[in-house]
């Protein structure tokens, strides 16, 4: 009778009479079942780094093997890998950096910072005149008109001061209202003219100089007296008597 190769080993050939016929498996390969006439390459997501097996070794999470690996190979710097068992390896997405090998996860750029490409070791830090105010983002936002931030990494901004303005988006410096010119808010983009000597605006008492014309013509309209309207008598008129005419001597 004939007798079967072990698994981990094969023979391609026919009418063998030695188990020396019998070859073991390869690096990278396996053969699961005896009596087989081939051997087996081991997954992608496998390896076998031995020869003569009968199965493959699954990679763990942080590793990957393509087919036929006699290996597993650790995830490179930025990229990472959380399940076992895998051919490949995942690029750290957009707002997220992955720093160093056999990642089995990402990390989240930091507040101040962000991250707009995917694959990436590392976060970019906010620039100057803008702001990153979570964890995790793809791009920085630019200070809105009205505020402005000098300094890089920054979570906020900074709104213009009394007196001062910012005019444009992703300002790095506020301006000083102009001679002249105030600001009692803060957060604005423009200064106003100052009050005249007496205190208030030129436009202000303009406005009020008009307002009262135009009250005191309408009080002289109501203070006029209404022309009376003649009344007719209601007593009857007295007829004229005529007058004795003399009679001539």
């Amino acid at each position: 009778s004939q007798i079967a190769c072990l698994a981990g080993t094969y023979n391609p050939d026919t009418g063998s009479t030695s188990s020396s016929a019998c070859i073991d498996a390869s690096p990278g390969s396996h053969v699961p079942l005896p009596a087989q006439a081939s051997q087996t390459v081991c997954d992608a997501g496998t390896y076998q780094s031995e020869s003569g097996s009968a199965e493959c070794t699954p990679t763990i999470a942080g590793y990957y093997s393509a087919e036929g690996s006699t290996a597993p190979s650790g995830c490179t710097e930025g990229t990472f890998q959380p399940e076992p068992q895998q051919g490949s390896c995942l690029d750290a997405e957009p707002g997220n950096y992955v720093s160093h090998n056999i990642a089995t996860q990402q990390t989240p750029c930091e507040i101040g910072s962000y991250q707009s490409l995917a694959g990436q070791t590392s976060c970019e830090t906010a620039d100057r005149g803008n702001y990153v105010d979570s964890e995790g983002a793809d791009q920085q936002t630019p200070c809105a008109a009205g505020s402005y931030q000098p300094l890089i990494g920054s979570s906020e901004c900074k709104l213009a001061s009394f007196d001062y303005f910012v005019v444009n988006t992703g300002s790095t410096t506020q301006e000083k209202c102009p001679s002249g010119e105030s600001q009692p808010l803060i957060g604005q983009t423009s200064c106003i003219k100052d009050a005249d000597e007496g205190g208030l605006p030129i436009a202000v008492i303009g406005g009020a100089v008009v307002l009262l014309v135009v009250v005191g013509a309408l009080m002289m309209q109501r203070s006029k007296p209404k022309p009376k309207k003649r009344q007719r008598s209601s007593k009857p008129m007295k007829k004229r008597r005529p007058r004795p005419v003399k009679e001539e001597e």
